[in-house]
């Protein structure tokens, strides 16, 4: 459940959802802008292998089903950054312990999304959420950007 409030209703203009892809060592990197009137924009992101940008249009029910999704899922209320990895692990004493660590490697993933005057962002880099990385999924399945990469999951 979401606690942030959002004012309705918002003209379709000022609805935005934005995301930028950035793997190492992968030729898909990207940044993916999805616009309430329907219009998406996928353009090459660092190294990529996208050479110009291509503009695509999904259905406008879609958008609106994405949007409902992110307040669902409570992505206005979701941290900032997940960045550290967590990991459990038996000490010397014979307890279970819970410690985390820095990633320096991996997908890292920046996902914005305004909604009229509220706009959140999050770094999806490691230990997010499934609710996140399955909206993000449905992001790219509905913008049609899964059909160009393989996304699947790390």
């Amino acid at each position: 459940m979401w606690v942030r409030m959002l004012k309705f209703p918002v003209n379709l203009k000022d609805i935005e959802i934005q995301v930028t892809v950035n793997s190492f060592g992968s030729q898909a990197n990207f940044k993916l802008t999805i616009h309430g009137t329907g219009e998406v924009e996928l353009e090459p992101y660092g190294y990529s292998f996208i050479i110009e940008d291509q503009t695509m249009l999904p259905d406008a029910e879609s958008i609106r089903n994405l949007i409902s999704e992110s307040m669902e899922i409570g992505f206005f209320d979701m941290q900032a950054e997940y960045s550290r990895a967590s990991e459990l692990y038996i000490t010397p004493e014979g307890t279970l312990a819970q410690g985390f660590g820095d990633i320096l490697d991996g997908t890292q993933i920046n996902i914005s999304i305004e909604i009229g005057s509220e706009k959140h962002s999050i770094y999806a880099h490691w230990g997010y959420p499934k609710r996140l990385g399955d909206f993000l999924e449905k992001i790219f399945y509905v913008s049609g950007v899964s059909e160009w990469f393989n996304l699947e999951e790390e």
